[in-house]
């Protein structure tokens, strides 16, 4: 899980513990640090490509590109508690060997949102954040684990 917040450490702090609580098991590994927007791009382009762990630098992706699904979409109030709690719920119910899942919120606001909606093509001005709901399995896998990827992508957007 990767994610960005604004506010300060300590709110990402106590944030995360509370989601280690939920999940009920510790993290393989956690970093949290308040950056600065150079920073924080700076941070997100360097993130491993594949299974390489952080700080290890990217790895060089296979040569079959993997099959993702996906679904998005903008909010612009917070998610009530009840359904971030079934989107966890939902996240590590029935994942199948192979596929990898992830609940991508990207934080929206700040810049984005100084440009009027009807000033571009681009209409979502007013947004706080995008959820992406994607799953990925091998090019190669079976039909079936496909299908699945696809149902868990859909479930979770729903």
């Amino acid at each position: 899980m990767h994610g960005a917040l604004l506010g300060t450490e300590s709110d990402a702090a106590e944030l995360l513990g509370e989601l280690v609580d939920r999940a009920g098991t510790d993290p393989v590994s956690a970093y949290a640090r308040q950056l600065s927007f150079p920073e924080t791009r700076r941070f997100w382009a360097e993130l491993p490509v594949g299974n390489e762990p952080a700080g290890h630098g990217p790895t060089v992706p296979p040569e079959q590109p993997a099959c993702l699904f996906a679904k998005s979409e903008f909010f612009r109030r917070p998610l009530p508690a009840d359904a971030v709690a079934a989107l966890v719920e939902n996240f590590v119910q029935g994942r199948a060997p192979g596929q990898s899942r992830e609940l991508d919120f990207m934080p929206w606001g700040g810049a984005y949102n100084r440009v009027p909606p009807d000033a571009t093509a681009f209409v979502h001005r007013d947004e706080l954040f995008q959820l992406k709901h994607s799953a990925v399995v091998t090019p190669d896998a079976p039909a079936g684990l496909k299908q699945a990827a696809h149902r868990w992508v859909t479930r979770s957007w729903a």
